[in-house]
């Protein structure tokens, strides 16, 4: 019986289960990317899901309803300022750091060249944290944004993108978020 493995464990194109990875692929991206931006904060710090959900409303506001391409970029770094310095309010939580990585690669998403993939790389470090200290925070919002990540930047040599890592982390994040709620995919 032949493998349908490629080289490196890959799935070898064209083989049932290619075709059930990759749809199972699609089916935790679409979950991923359709999930509603609104957020289900519950934690013990009040204080701490207001300064989160105002980080949140100002992405939806910057997101939905700034319609100049460039001053959507030049917001969405300030607001990435603005979410690092909800984070450091709040060292240790999972939360503002969620949010401060989808800002910063919200900004990575409108930038170009090595300037995306530096933002790229800061937010994949950002989430990473969030990820080490609670990965069920914002109903598994690390791993699908992470996941999301992983699935957008180019893989090598031009960047860290890797297809098996975003399965990994989006099918983690469908498990954490069966209803499809939880932070929006990152880089839309």
């Amino acid at each position: 019986m032949a493998s349908s493995l490629g080289p490196g464990g890959d799935q070898k194109p064209g083989t049932p289960m290619h075709l059930l990875s990759k749809m199972l692929l699609s089916s935790a991206l679409l979950v991923a990317i359709s999930a509603p931006a609104t957020q289900v904060l519950a934690s013990d710090n009040p204080a701490m899901d207001a300064a989160v959900a105002r980080v949140e409303h100002e992405w939806e506001r910057i997101k939905y309803q700034t319609p100049d391409p460039h001053a959507q970029h030049a917001q969405i770094e300030v607001l990435a300022r603005d979410a690092a310095a909800v984070t450091a309010r709040f060292p240790g939580r999972a939360e503002p750091l969620i949010w401060q990585g989808i800002a910063e690669s919200e900004h990575a998403a409108m930038s170009s060249g090595l300037s995306a993939l530096s933002d790229a790389t800061a937010s994949r470090r950002t989430f990473e944290q969030a990820y080490q200290i609670d990965r069920t925070a914002l109903e598994g919002g690390a791993a699908t944004s992470l996941g999301t990540l992983y699935y957008r930047v180019p893989g090598f040599p031009i960047g860290f993108g890797d297809k098996a890592k975003a399965r990994r982390y989006l099918l983690e994040g469908v498990a954490l978020a069966p209803g499809g709620r939880g932070p929006p995919a990152t880089a839309r």
